[in-house]
């Protein structure tokens, strides 16, 4: 398994992500969240439920690397952090970069 489109559309809900032609997505957050969404809403649910679906998508990579006894991928995770009378998600996504050409390079963990 690998952090492609089509592994993460596994973990969205239907037509929530579009090719459109010509190297183009279409992600459709109205799909996403299923509300519907203008340019005054607010941007947190959306971005959450696709930073889930992220988390999601890496667990399921670690989860068939476990299977086969290789090492797991640290790429979106996800924690409850703060109190009890205040608790929050922290959302965290690393990538690591060849430290040759930085931002140019991501490098997929799968890949490696």
């Amino acid at each position: 398994m690998q952090l492609t489109f089509t592994d993460l559309l596994e973990k969205l809900p239907p037509d929530s992500v579009e090719f459109v032609g010509d190297n183009q997505f279409k992600l459709n957050l109205t799909q996403i969240t299923g509300e519907e969404l203008g340019f005054d809403s607010s941007v947190v649910e959306p971005i959450t439920k696709l930073l889930d679906a992220l988390v999601k998508l890496t667990q399921s990579i670690n989860d068939e690397k476990l299977m086969n006894d290789e090492d797991s991928i640290k790429f979106a995770s996800k924690d409850i952090v703060g109190t009890p009378e205040k608790p929050m998600y922290e959302y965290i996504v690393r990538v690591d970069v060849n430290p040759n050409s930085f931002l140019e390079n991501l490098v997929d963990p799968t890949a490696t």
